[in-house]
C-alpha cells in the first residue's frame, strides 16, 4: 500500500529544500494573500504495531504529504498584482513559484512552477510541477502533479468537506500514463473515526475502518469483490 512513486517525488523535493538557503527579500503586500492551502485527513490514532494499522497510517500519511510541495514558500511573502498572489523562492539559480489567482465564484486557482537549475543539476524551463483549485478556505478543491519536468499526469487529488457534518473526503488516482493505476478513498471524520478504501485501477482490494479510539478493522478482496482475508487491531 505504500505509494513508491509519490514517496519518490517527495524525497526528491524534500532534498531540493534542504540543499538550499532561502534569498528570498519580503515584498510588502497591499491586498492579504490567501493562507496557503492545507488538507489533513486523521488516521487511526493508535500505537499498534498491527502491520494492517501501520499500512492505513502510512496510506493517510502519504495523502497528507501532498502538503508538502507547499513547505518551499512557507515565510515568503507574496507580491500581488491585480487579482494575482506569486510567492517567490530563489536559490543559486533555481526559482519555485507559487501563483494563486483568485476566482470571479469565489476560491483561488494554484499553480506551482520551477524554473533553473536545482541542486540535483536537473534544469527546468518554468515547469508546472502541481496545478488546481480550492475554496475560499481550502475545505474543497483538486490538484493535479505532473511526472517530474513533463507535462504528463502523475496523480491527482480531490477532496470535499459536508459543510454540515465537517466530514472529509478525498479521492486520490496515481495514474501510468493515462490509466487510472491506484485509487484511495479517504473519509475522515471528526470524531477521529474514518475510512480507507484501495482501489487497484477501478477494482476495490482493500478497506479499512477505524473507530476514535484508534482500534480498527480491514479486509482484502480478490478481483471478484469477494473477500479473501479480514482481521483487526
Amino acid at each position: 500500500m505504500i505509494l513508491t512513486r509519490l514517496f519518490f517525488l517527495l524525497l526528491i523535493l524534500v532534498a531540493t529544500l534542504l540543499s538550499f538557503g532561502c534569498e528570498e527579500t519580503p515584498t510588502i503586500v497591499e491586498t492579504d494573500p490567501p493562507s496557503l492551502p492545507t488538507v489533513l485527513f486523521k488516521g487511526p490514532v493508535t500505537s499498534s504495531t498491527n502491520l494492517e494499522a501501520l499500512n492505513t497510517k502510512a496510506s493517510v500519511e502519504a495523502v497528507n504529504g501532498l502538503g508538502s510541495f507547499f513547505l518551499i514558500f512557507s515565510g515568503v511573502t507574496p507580491t500581488t498584482e491585480a487579482n494575482t498572489f506569486t510567492w517567490t523562492y530563489t536559490s543559486q539559480g533555481f526559482t519555485a513559484r507559487l501563483v494563486a489567482t483568485s476566482q470571479s465564484e469565489g476560491g483561488y486557482s494554484w499553480k506551482i512552477i520551477y524554473d533553473g537549475t536545482d541542486s540535483q543539476n536537473e534544469t527546468f524551463d518554468n515547469w508546472t510541477l502541481l496545478d488546481g483549485t480550492t475554496d475560499s478556505d481550502s475545505k474543497n478543491g483538486t490538484w493535479i502533479i505532473y511526472e517530474n519536468n513533463t507535462t504528463t499526469k502523475l496523480l491527482d487529488f480531490e477532496w470535499s468537506t459536508n459543510s454540515q457534518t465537517q466530514t472529509l473526503f478525498g479521492m486520490y488516482r496515481v495514474y501510468d500514463g493515462t490509466t487510472i493505476s491506484t485509487q484511495l478513498e479517504l473519509t475522515s471524520n471528526t470524531d477521529n473515526t474514518g475510512e480507507l478504501k484501495q482501489y487497484d485501477g477501478t477494482v476495490l482490494i482493500y478497506r479499512s475502518a477505524w473507530q476514535a479510539n484508534g482500534s480498527g478493522q480491514w479486509w482484502r478482496y480478490d478481483q471478484q469483490g469477494a473477500v479473501t482475508s479480514s482481521g483487526s487491531w
